[in-house]
């Protein structure tokens, strides 16, 4: 009897394996702190790994069926080692930031990032100024300038001079904050800086890489052209950015509505919009066949078109792999041979990690890839075993079901763990889309190429009123009650959990493997305990948590499941509270506006107190007299005469002594030094994490 192949034999997915080893490799180079010479131990092991390969395969070949696979795996695991490692300039001698060379040089290696009042922008230094004198430097750094003028213009391959004031970037202060540290240590760019427009100059331009310069100049042409003939704001941020990939204009309403109703993929330029430029070329190109070596001249301008746009698109990780998977489809179809979406899905993946092993780290990366192997394993199973109708559009509507359905099961447990919400009514949100953004590609690709201008400006209203078609029905998803469900959190453990009972159903249905199910069982039953802990325990939960916002005051009180938030800042939606503040807080809120907010900017000056979370607050900024009813649990010191520590009764020996952001460096010093003359305990807040005071503890 002959064994029936499944997606999953190792047997068909030999880059599995090597991708699974590449990857680890990745990670165990990140995250271990080897020192420098580590890159050169882990070379060598490449290459003495790489010539017992060709000796066991040339020389001795007794035992090399045996050897030689996990011979492979290991240099794959040493190549994703050193592939990381290798990039790590902090530990190379050359380093920018181990010296003082009082002026840089360097290439923007991204397009910048336009804000209202900054410009920001990845730069690789490649040399530095000193005495006149040119010396090596190696680096990244991440630069903000303070913006001028609206005609601020920074581009992709610019090289500038700058001073050497860049400083080590801060870690998350506050629980659940986004850690834009590791962020960028993700990227391998360990330092920032912050200018004004006069303190950096241009000597230089296009010294990027070729391709990528000369793709984004024809994207900014194009853009351009957009914006003119669409002219309106949102339709010009939705069509860019679903057409060419460009969001650094995205409003913030825009975002929260494709986010929302779980549709922000498709801003996203991904395989979906691959699939579309296929169907098109495929269909303009059909005539070729006729020819004697047609179908050879029709696949290699599809495989120019379709990289043409890869490369025009920015070359997003979720575009790179749907480049480099329909790119072995044809091929493999010119040649009449049979593959393996699963073997070629992570033969894509090993290829973009090769290339820059930091795309491991890549939220989108990892999303997109998910997504795929949800449409490649529990899509096919859906249409066996679920009966589709016969009519043609039910048959369009249960497809695209089962296609939404397969990709949210597969990424929920990471979505999760990023972003702390699911939309619920993601099915009707994707089925909705399907058509216009389907018309949005087609008739915007129509409007990039087109040289008529009458045809253009008809092109670009029919694109208007399909985007605003679309946008209006997303929005009006959004504001269904129970549109999505937020101020989710799960954990690490709880992603593996998850993942792992999403595989062992998709075994259990596909195999039949009823083994299986009292670990699927058990598996769930842990992550309903754990969800069910996290609920319980808030219930009874009191607390204070003291935030560090810089130089304002932001304090919030959890007090059996009700959550007030104190703050020197005018309001809850302020820019700081969004970045500092808001996941923890939608962590003890069942949603934002739930959360009672009181500004203490005026009252905070004649002294305030603050009762609640079973505890007494006192915030002292002016005018404390030290004569107060009732001795507080915590005191917040924001007076910067240091005289005035000795007006604190000495009967207050309880009191937790906290200095916030608001005092300057020299002023702290002053202020622990006559602290700690008065026997006085204290916690400080600048440049230190938050406060937390429990009173169940």
């Amino acid at each position: 009897m002959v064994k029936k192949e499944t997606p999953l034999d190792r047997r068909r997915m030999p880059f599995f394996r090597l991708c699974v080893c590449y990857g680890c490799g990745v990670l165990i180079g990140f995250y271990m702190d080897f020192p420098a010479v580590s890159v050169t131990v882990v070379a060598a092991m490449v290459g003495i790994l790489v010539m017992v390969f060709f000796w066991l395969e040339v020389i001795n070949k007794r035992f090399n069926h045996i050897i030689i696979p996990y011979l492979v795996l290991f240099i794959f695991l040493f190549l994703g080692m050193f592939g990381i490692m290798v990039g790590q300039s902090r530990y190379q001698p050359t380093y920018f930031g181990n010296s003082n060379l009082p002026f840089l040089s360097g290439i923007i290696a991204d397009e910048p990032l336009y804000r209202e009042k900054t410009i920001r922008f990845p730069v690789h230094v490649d040399y530095a100024l000193n005495n006149g004198q040119t010396e090596r430097a190696i680096g990244a750094l991440m630069v903000t300038v303070w913006r001028d003028t609206i005609d601020d213009n920074y581009q992709y391959g610019d090289r500038i001079v700058f001073q050497n004031n860049s400083t080590e970037i801060s870690p998350a202060w506050n629980p659940r904050q986004f850690d834009y540290r590791l962020y960028l240590e993700k990227k391998q760019i360990y330092r920032q800086a912050l200018f004004q427009r006069t303190q950096l100059e241009v000597i230089g331009h296009h010294e990027g890489q070729v391709i990528t310069d000369f793709a984004l100049r024809i994207r900014a042409h194009l853009i351009t052209k957009f914006h003119h003939f669409v002219g309106d704001q949102t339709t010009f941020q939705i069509s860019s950015a679903l057409i060419f990939g460009y969001r650094t204009a995205m409003a913030t309403d825009v975002l929260e509505a494709f986010t929302n109703t779980g549709t922000i993929h498709v801003l996203s330029v991904s395989g979906l919009h691959v699939g579309i430029v296929f169907m098109l070329l495929n269909y303009l190109l059909r005539f070729m066949d006729r020819w004697k070596y047609g179908k050879l001249l029709r696949l290699t301008l599809t495989l120019f078109c379709i990289w043409a746009y890869v490369i025009l698109t920015g070359m997003a990780p979720a575009i790179l792999r749907a480049g480099i998977m329909i790119t072995f489809f044809l091929i493999a179809s010119a040649f009449e041979k049979k593959q393996n979406n699963l073997n070629t899905l992570f033969a894509s993946a090993l290829f973009i990690l090769i290339f820059d092993p930091t795309m491991l780290f890549d939220i989108g990366f990892q999303l997109s890839y998910l997504a795929v192997l949800g449409l490649f394993t529990l899509y096919p199973l859906m249409l066996r075993t679920i009966r589709v109708p016969q009519n043609w559009v039910m048959r369009q509507v249960c497809q695209l079901t089962f296609i939404s359905l397969a990709a949210q099961l597969f990424t929920a447990p990471l979505a999760l763990y990023y972003f702390h919400q699911f939309p619920n009514l993601f099915l009707l949100g994707n089925l909705f889309i399907a058509l216009p953004s389907t018309v949005i590609m087609y008739v915007g690709i129509a409007l990039a190429f087109c040289p008529i201008e009458e045809v253009n400006a008809l092109l670009g209203l029919i694109l208007h009123q399909v985007v605003q078609f679309m946008f209006v029905g997303l929005q009006w998803i959004d504001n269904l009650p129970y549109a999505v469900t937020k101020g989710i959190h799960f954990t690490g453990w709880q992603v593996v959990v998850s993942s792992s009972a999403i595989w062992l159903l998709y075994l259990v249905w596909m195999r039949h493997q009823k083994k299986l199910l009292p670990i699927l069982g058990l598996t769930l039953i842990l992550l309903a305990l754990g969800v069910s802990w996290n609920a319980v325990r808030n219930v009874d939960l009191r607390m204070i948590r003291i935030y560090n916002t810089q130089r304002n005051l932001s304090m919030a009180i959890i007090d059996r499941g009700k959550v007030t938030l104190f703050s020197t800042l005018d309001s809850l939606t302020h820019p700081q509270l969004r970045f500092h503040v808001w996941r923890d807080l939608e962590y003890y809120a069942s949603d934002l506006s739930a959360i009672r907010f009181v500004s203490i900017r005026d009252s905070v000056k004649s002294g305030t107190l603050i009762r609640g979370g079973g505890a007494t607050i006192l915030v002292v900024e002016n005018g404390f007299s030290g004569q107060e009813a009732e001795v507080p649990d915590i005191l917040i010191w924001r007076d910067k005469r240091v005289r005035r520590l000795r007006d604190i009764p000495k009967d207050w020996t309880h009191t937790t002594l906290i200095f916030d952001g608001i005092h300057t460096v020299v002023g702290l010093e002053r202020l622990q030094a006559t602290a700690d003359s008065l026997g006085l305990s204290y916690y400080v807040l600048k440049d230190n994490f938050a406060y937390f005071w429990d009173k169940n503890k």
